[in-house]
């Protein structure tokens, strides 16, 4: 059986594999003008990693200058802000 320190650094790194999968998807799609919803799955995977603050301010606001780009039709600055 694993440690409690193993399985939690497990648990961790699929939900950082998750997050880095869904943002690298998310940009493929903006760069094909087909985003369907997926930014607030983003948002929400963002929100069971463990940042630290600043790092999640960063990230919530590079999501929402993404989303605020898409809708302008920026999708090159909005791909820009999620690899940002």
């Amino acid at each position: 059986m694993l440690s409690v320190q193993a399985q939690t650094a497990d648990r961790l790194g699929n939900a950082w594999g998750a997050a880095v999968a869904a943002i690298e998807a998310l940009a493929e799609q903006v760069k094909r003008g087909t985003v369907n919803g997926q930014l607030t799955e983003v948002q929400g995977l963002l929100e069971a990693l463990p940042l630290s603050s600043g790092d999640f301010c960063r990230a919530g606001n590079n999501l929402r200058n993404a989303e605020r780009y898409m809708r302008s039709q920026e999708l090159g600055a909005a791909i820009i802000a999620l690899r940002g």
